[in-house]
């Protein structure tokens, strides 16, 4: 991703925060709109399909959330457009409430980036981002069809002028999960019950053109999913369900000049989480509210050197059963960044400072380098302070919440070296990847002495390392072309403090977070034909109480082909997923499907085309 101010149509003007695109850390970037049958997926299973990043997902359709680097779920900072996702309660974001339908690019910062973005990134940042295209006036329609009761669909229809642009998205989900498993090996199978889900919702966004040097941005984003909470393999039976409503709005600002740029954003959040379990008696209803904002103001003091000030501003107030109460919760961090650009060099530095409630909690800095002596080689690498804050569960829930805990802190280091080539023909890249990071006053939940309730701690310290290797090659043969990738990453993360509850072994690696991941692609394009297999390695992991999830391979291949059409081109697709019918878990308890399928058709129209 480019981090200079970008010229578009008619004076369209868009500028990247220095912030985005570490020159110090790995990055991963894809425009969903060039991968086959994406928009169909929710960000959960997009990265899971991708690799390097571990998803735990409790069964289909269901809760999903991530580790990256060895890091906790609460490690991941999740942005959309710029501005925090997490679920303030639980200070993560459930991905598979996240849909693909609604972002044109999905990139990831790995490693700590808390001087950047804030608290929680720790081990990486996930954004999901729109682009404004004037010249995209299409209404795209997406329809799928799968097994175990699966159908699914988005629309969406862009319109207007060099000077505004609107755009519609809509998106649906439903589900019968009703996949046959075993709980052993030797015991018969049983079909998956009470796991129904629904999802739908709708996406509005909009770009004026104010004038020559101003532009206005508007989103609005509405969903709502209802989760039927299937039985473990310890139960025999399940009533439980989730409803989950939000409604998200956000509207950007951008005022430039030939050197300087103002950009301030802001957005409000409205959630809803509705749980129930009948059998047990429970019942618990939680209401949010988020108030995220943030002003930057860029100085391009010569053509080498970059000044970006500003200031984070986060408003949270969220009412549940278990609080008896209504809380509330106020950030404010400013921050300042600073870049040299050389002719093969380049230096960031970041400081940041987050003060929680009028108290100040957490003081960031990093400084990222990186040296490119000629197209073809590249060292780069960064050391950081992150830190993550205590979230409102952690602080409030009753029993058990403790005000007085202190912040997740540490500091991180990462080297990376890469190579890359590229000709006509034949490109090829690769990279390699050691990184550290020690983090203290990691927080437990455990019980207080001589009591039976349980309450969050700053108890442990945990130390993650790894490698990372990568590499993609891709040939050409007149119309045919393949496309290969592998990745590797090894992760210790391991807890360095001995627990008794939980019991925690010093040195013992933290549960689920598998050792070793890989993942391996073939890609063939010929003509209008593509063919893409993806085989996935996911290490053995231990847990809380199953003791260790075996380690399991998955094969997936898509198939697509292409209808070009003067004004109406298609491309239809069938996906098989766990192609070899591999039993596994990537939660204790919770049963993953076998194989299966999708048939899909995407099809697109442009609304401009007066011959229609």
């Amino acid at each position: 991703m480019s981090d200079t101010i970008k010229q578009l149509p008619e004076a369209i003007i868009v500028s990247t925060s220095l912030r985005e695109g570490l020159s110090g850390t790995h990055q991963e970037h894809w425009n969903t709109d060039r991968v086959p049958g994406a928009s169909h997926l929710s960000v959960g299973d997009f990265l899971t399909q991708q690799g390097g990043v571990f998803v735990k997902n409790y069964g289909t359709g269901n809760s999903a959330t991530t580790s990256i680097r060895g890091g906790s779920a609460g490690h991941t900072r999740v942005l959309w457009n710029g501005l925090p996702l997490e679920q303030p309660m639980l200070g993560q974001m459930d991905f598979s409430l996240l849909p693909l339908a609604i972002a044109d690019e999905v990139h990831i910062l790995y490693g700590g980036n808390s001087a950047g973005w804030g608290s929680g990134a720790v081990s990486g940042v996930i954004q999901v981002n729109n682009r404004p295209d004037f010249e995209d006036h299409r209404l795209q329609v997406n329809l799928e069809q799968g097994s175990f009761g699966l159908w699914q669909g988005n629309a969406s229809a862009g319109y207007g002028t060099a000077k505004w642009l609107a755009r519609t998205r809509i998106f649906w989900q439903q589900a019968a999960n009703d996949f046959p498993y075993r709980i052993r090996p030797d015991l018969p199978k049983k079909m998956l019950e009470h796991a129904f889900t629904r999802q739908s919702g709708a996406y509005q966004e909009g770009y004026i053109q104010l004038n020559k040097h101003q532009q206005l941005a508007v989103y609005g984003w509405y969903q709502q999913a209802n989760r039927e909470i299937p039985p473990t393999t310890q139960q025999t039976l399940s009533e439980a369900s989730q409803d989950d409503q939000s409604l998200r709005t956000a509207a950007h600002w951008t005022l430039w000049s030939e050197r300087t740029v103002l950009h301030v954003r802001a957005g409000v959040y409205r959630e809803n989480l509705i749980y129930q379990d009948p059998r047990a008696g429970e019942q618990s209803t939680s209401h949010f509210w988020t108030v995220a904002g943030e002003g930057t103001w860029q100085w391009h003091i010569t053509p080498h050197q970059r000044l970006e000030a500003g200031i984070t501003e986060t408003w949270h107030q969220a009412a549940t059963n278990a609080y008896l109460a209504t809380r509330q919760q106020w950030r404010i961090a400013p921050f300042l960044g600073y870049r040299l650009t050389l002719d093969d060099f380049e230096i960031l530095g970041v400081l940041r400072e987050e003060v929680v409630d009028g108290q100040a909690r957490a003081t960031t800095p990093s400084l990222s380098l990186q040296w490119q002596p000629d197209g073809i080689f590249q060292l780069y690498g960064q050391v950081a302070r992150n830190y993550r804050l205590p979230t409102l569960n952690d602080l409030y829930w009753q029993p058990g919440g403790n005000p007085e805990l202190l912040p997740e802190t540490g500091w991180g280091q990462e080297f990376s070296m890469s190579l890359q080539n590229r000709n006509d023909h034949f490109q090829w890249k690769s990279s390699l990847t050691a990184f550290s990071r020690q983090i203290k006053n990691w927080i437990l939940w455990s019980p207080l002495p001589g009591q039976s309730i349980w309450s969050p701690q700053n108890l442990s310290r945990v130390w993650s390392r790894g490698l990372e290797i990568r590499g993609q090659a891709s040939r050409s043969y007149g119309k045919m072309r393949f496309t290969g990738d592998l990745s590797y990453h090894l992760t210790w993360s391991t807890n360095e403090i001995a627990q008794t509850k939980p019991l925690l072994l010093a040195k013992s690696q933290l549960v689920y977070v598998p050792r070793h991941l890989a993942v391996a692609s073939l890609h063939w394009q010929w003509r209008n034909w593509g063919i893409q297999y993806r085989q996935l390695f996911t290490s053995d992991v231990n847990t809380l109480n199953a003791g260790t999830l075996r380690s399991y391979s998955l094969g997936n291949i898509i198939v697509d082909y292409k209808l070009s059409a003067r004004h109406t081109p298609a491309t239809g697709f069938v996906r098989i997923n766990n192609l070899w019918n591999v039993s596994y878990r990537s939660v204790e308890y919770r049963p993953m499907p076998g194989r299966h399928y999708a048939l899909g058709i995407h099809l697109e129209m442009n609304l401009k085309n007066k011959n229609i």
